[in-house]
């Protein structure tokens, strides 16, 4: 759970906030485009805890990285935020259901907003759209970052 330390940075655990701000910043600079899968370099990792609770991986996966649980028993598995977006496009979507909600609403001059989501990549390779987590694993304290 996060506190704040006497400086008033908040903490995650064992990890300040301090140094999670410096590993996104050494990871990449500007991080505010999700459009690109996000990588922290090694040599910033090694100051990083080797896992961490729920709340900072979700926290690393809104600035664009990949996690995982440590116990998780299949190989490769790991989970990212899908950035959401405004569609103007309805062609763009891949359900007939959601593409033609679309065209609907292009119709009458609007938009479609696609939601953040939570994306899993399986233990049978395969991609899952809109992982939800468990109690289990938002409790769980041996969340990782995927390099």
């Amino acid at each position: 759970m996060a506190r704040e330390d006497s400086f008033g940075k908040m903490v995650f655990g064992s990890v300040s906030s301090a140094q999670v701000d410096g590993a996104y910043a050494e990871g990449e600079k500007a991080i505010r485009d999700l459009s690109e899968p996000r990588h922290i370099p090694r040599d910033v990792m090694i100051g990083l805890p080797k896992s961490f609770g729920f709340e900072l991986a979700l926290d690393f996966m809104k600035r664009g990285f990949k996690v995982r649980r440590e116990g998780w028993n299949g190989k490769d598995m790991w989970i990212c935020r899908g950035q959401g977006a405004r569609m103007d496009d309805p062609e763009k979507f891949w359900n007939p259901h959601t593409r033609e909600y679309a065209r609907k609403r292009k119709e009458q001059g609007l938009d479609t907003e696609v939601l953040p989501y939570i994306i899993m990549k399986t233990a049978d390779h395969k991609i899952l759209m809109g992982w939800l987590a468990s109690q289990t694993d938002m409790l769980a304290e041996d969340w990782e970052l995927v390099e």
